[in-house]
């Protein structure tokens, strides 16, 4: 700031830049291929599910689904039962009776419920009814895209030799690292990726730890995230209950070697896939 008497003020300041395109690339959940012959429910799905990072491809036909798969391949297709032509059972049947798109897994997105259709000939990853439920759709979506991605991390922290060091230790168990390098930019990612762990550190530029877990907290499909805390400030009782989410670990830098940091993680990243495995079997 400059001043000068009888002429007035200079303020300069800056503004963080946005995330680019380039910098979210890495966070998008996956591809879904959604076939429904009904544009209103194609632009829900789009709708809700782009909110989440995905990718979307659609389809308004059953004989468009096998060559939109080849061109696409998609990591999971929401599939509706009641359409023109070649329905869903039809296309579900030509798409597991080739081995080339026999392992795409498949949600039915229908007006009956699963249990008033009976059991289906072929597996099926999930069901979803009409009317669209966004939460259902989200948590339904999400959870089988994670079982066919490897684990995700969104790793917060403004230190950056400190991520680069993080980034390359759990690359090489094939773990996907996001790296946010302050609390507002992980807020930006959370609206643009589902991670399966957040590790946090609390002392970050424009917006705290303790703001980021509060964000998360405000929304529903974020205040359930698997949380570490792993900073070198150590919080008190009373700071630890503002920062719980899901399961929740703290861990301080100075007390915690990298060695035990990674193991511990790696361990929590191991109970949470065993865990949607067997939720989604």
């Amino acid at each position: 700031m400059t001043s000068e008497v009888g002429a007035g003020s200079t303020f300069r300041f800056t503004l963080p830049a946005p995330l680019t395109d380039a910098s979210v690339a890495s966070a998008s959940s996956g591809l879904v291929l959604i076939c429904d012959d009904d544009p209103e429910t194609r632009d829900a799905l789009r709708d809700m599910l782009t909110r989440r990072g995905y990718d979307i491809r659609e389809v308004a036909s059953g004989e468009s689904l096998h060559p939109a798969i080849a061109a696409h391949r998609p990591d999971v297709i929401l599939l509706d039962i009641f359409m023109p032509g070649m329905n869903g059972w039809e296309a579900l049947a030509r798409l597991r009776n080739d081995p080339e798109t026999a392992d795409v897994p498949v949600v039915i997105v229908s007006v009956l419920g699963r249990e008033e259709n009976g059991e289906p000939l072929f597996d099926l990853s999930g069901w979803i009814h009409k009317p669209l439920d966004e939460q259902h759709v989200a948590e339904t979506v999400d959870g089988v895209c994670r079982v066919q991605r490897k684990p995700r991390v969104l790793l917060v922290e403004d230190d950056l030799d400190l991520a680069r060091v993080v980034t390359a230790s759990f690359e090489r168990y094939g773990v996907e690292i996001v790296h946010a390098v302050n609390g507002r930019q992980a807020i930006e990612l959370s609206t643009k990726m589902q991670p399966d762990l957040l590790v946090l550190d609390l002392i970050l530029p424009e917006v705290d730890g303790f703001q980021v877990v509060e964000w998360l907290k405000d929304h529903q499909l974020w205040r359930n995230v698997p949380l570490v805390v792993y900073s070198a400030l150590e919080p008190t009782p009373s700071q630890k209950e503002r920062l719980t989410l899901g399961s929740t670990e703290f861990m301080t830098k100075s007390r915690t070697s990298p060695e035990e940091f990674e193991r511990r993680v790696m361990g929590l990243l191991e109970q949470l896939t065993q865990k949607r495995r067997r939720h989604v079997a």
